[in-house]
């Protein structure tokens, strides 16, 4: 008997219709998305347990992230 498991990290885009806001990195006007990280392990391709979760943004215009 053999079990198929692992451990990776993902990251997920969170739906978000946020105001157009001035980047702080290279100072364009542009808009935000809003991800979410975390470690998952996963039994036979089933994401069994969820941890380390992180929220950030990131611009459009040049990718800066903060953290939320």
């Amino acid at each position: 008997m053999f079990f198929m498991m692992g451990i990776y990290d993902r990251v997920k885009e969170i739906p978000y219709n946020g105001e157009m806001d001035i980047c702080p990195n290279c100072g364009r006007y542009c808009n935000y998305k809003a991800y979410v990280k975390y470690t998952c392990l996963s039994l036979f391709f089933i994401p069994v347990l969820k941890w380390g979760k992180q929220y950030f943004a990131e611009s459009t215009c040049c990718g800066y992230r903060k953290e939320l």
